[in-house]
C-alpha cells in the first residue's frame, strides 16, 4: 500500500479504556452498552460503529491483555501488565516507560517503585537501541568517560592510526 492511500473507515475501531465500569454512562444510554464474550470488554453503541470499552479492573490477567493492564488503577495489575508486555519497538517501549514513570510518580503508594522499574526496564530499552542511537547527543568527552587507562591508551593508538591513514578524508568515516 502506498503512503498516499488511506485505509477505509471500516478498518478502524474506537476504544475507551476505563478503570471502572461506566455506570453513569450506562444509566444515560439505557441498554446501549452490551457485554462481549470477554470479561471486562463491552460495546457502546453510540454511532454506526460501536465503541469498544475495556474495563481494566475486570479484564482477565492474560498475556494478550497485558498492555491494557498498564492503564489500570490497581498497582498489582500495572505490575502484571509491565511484566507480561513484550515491547520490541523502542519507540513504543519508550512511550510505555514514560507512562509508567508518570504513573509511579503520581501514585506514591504503589509498591512497585521507579527504582524497580528503572532496574528492570532501562536495560531492555538500551538493548533495543543501536550504538548510534545510544550515543546520540553525547559529546566526545562524555562518550569516553568511564574508560579505563588501558582502554584510553588503546583508543589513543587507534586514533593515531586513523589520523595518519591515507584513507582518512578530513575525519569522514
Amino acid at each position: 500500500m502506498s503512503g498516499n492511500t488511506l485505509l477505509p473507515e471500516s478498518d478502524f475501531q474506537l476504544y475507551a479504556v476505563n478503570t471502572r465500569y461506566p455506570q453513569q454512562l450506562t444509566k444515560q444510554l439505557g441498554g446501549q452498552i452490551s457485554a462481549t464474550a470477554q470479561p471486562g470488554v463491552y460495546n457502546l453503541y453510540w454511532s454506526s460503529n460501536p465503541i469498544r470499552i475495556i474495563v481494566t479492573t475486570e479484564i482477565a490477567e492474560q498475556p494478550h491483555n497485558a498492555f491494557w493492564h498498564l492503564f489500570s488503577n490497581r498497582a498489582e495489575r500495572v505490575r502484571y501488565g509491565y511484566r507480561q508486555c513484550r515491547l520490541s519497538d523502542s519507540k513504543i517501549s519508550t512511550i510505555v516507560y514514560q507512562l509508567l514513570h508518570y504513573y509511579i510518580q503520581e501514585n506514591p503508594s504503589m509498591s512497585f517503585t521507579l527504582e524497580d522499574f528503572n532496574r528492570e526496564e532501562i536495560p531492555k530499552i538500551l538493548a533495543s537501541l543501536s550504538a548510534e542511537e545510544r550515543l546520540q547527543g553525547l559529546a566526545a568527552e562524555e562518550r569516553i568517560k568511564g574508560l579505563s587507562k588501558e582502554e584510553l591508551q588503546k583508543l589513543q593508538q587507534t586514533l593515531a592510526v586513523l589520523l595518519t591513514s591515507p584513507d582518512n578524508h578530513s575525519g569522514e568515516h
